[in-house]
């Protein structure tokens, strides 16, 4: 299986967003984020994922070239993305608490 998680990473390295790569190829948003959630597509869209990126295709497979050429280990974009997903949880428990306090 691939490691498209990258994705946003390697966007970043290029100074565009998941939009702007979505438009290079056609294709919207919610696909490239569907691909980057199941970790698997075409073999074309994986070309094309690579070559709009200018990065080579084989990055999707080794995690040692996305640590080359992003500075981060998958693991590391991994474990990033898991903070701000669980900063986010507790947020909504805190406005949560903060409803139920103000009932009393």
């Amino acid at each position: 299986m691939a490691d498209f998680s990258i994705l946003r990473d390697l966007c970043k390295e290029k100074g565009m967003t998941l939009v702007e790569l979505a438009n290079m190829l056609d294709t919207s948003t919610s696909a490239l984020q569907s691909i980057m959630k199941r970790g698997r597509t075409n073999t074309e869209k994986v070309e094309r994922l690579a070559q709009a990126l200018g990065v080579p295709e084989s990055i999707f497979f080794n995690p040692e070239i996305v640590s080359k050429v992003t500075g981060l280990s998958a693991e590391n974009s991994r474990l990033r993305d898991d903070i701000k997903h669980l900063r986010e949880l507790l947020g909504e428990k805190e406005r949560t608490i903060s409803i139920l306090r103000s009932k009393k």
